[in-house]
């Protein structure tokens, strides 16, 4: 028997896939956005990684911005947005550092698991080394996160699910 030249449950319509990964590249930048000068000084190691993960998402966002968002997707991700600033307001109102922190942190868990449904689920946009390397660099400053406060990652998925 042969095998299936195309995948058995196809790929989502190409602007679907270009909504995606908008989202994704939002997420992660409003993340970034977030972290306040003296909490990046404090990262040590890690203020390399942010670095990289900058670098990168610049790159990416290169890619989607040479096609123009429908008004269809316009409204799906404002929709998407408005859920995700739920998260941000909890940062921003949180009373400790600490907690501040963590939600940065979850944010940026958050920011991880939307590049890793484009990685699964768009082949239109996430193609390129650097894509993947914005997923590696990605992958390993949230996982040294996680090292730090482990519940980074159950309130990152969280997050990642009430907007997908």
């Amino acid at each position: 028997m042969r095998r299936p030249t195309t995948p058995i449950i196809p790929y989502p319509h190409e602007a679907i896939q270009h909504t995606r990964c908008v989202l994704a590249l939002s997420m992660i930048t409003v993340a970034l956005s977030l972290l306040k000068p003296e909490a990046f000084s404090q990262l040590g190691d890690l203020s390399k990684q942010v670095e990289k993960v900058n670098r990168w998402l610049d790159r990416c966002g290169d890619d989607t911005q040479k096609r123009k968002l429908s008004a269809g997707a316009k409204r799906e991700l404002d929709a998407r947005f408005h859920i995700l600033a739920g998260h941000v307001g909890d940062m921003q109102s949180a009373t400790t550092d600490a907690t501040r922190w963590t939600q940065w942190a979850a944010g940026m868990w958050a920011g991880l698991t939307f590049l890793e449904d484009c990685r699964n689920t768009c082949p239109a946009y996430f193609r390129g080394l650097h894509w993947h390397n914005l997923l590696k660099t990605l992958t390993k400053l949230c996982n040294a996160l996680e090292k730090v406060d482990p519940q980074i990652a159950e309130i990152g998925t969280r997050v990642y699910e009430k907007a997908a």
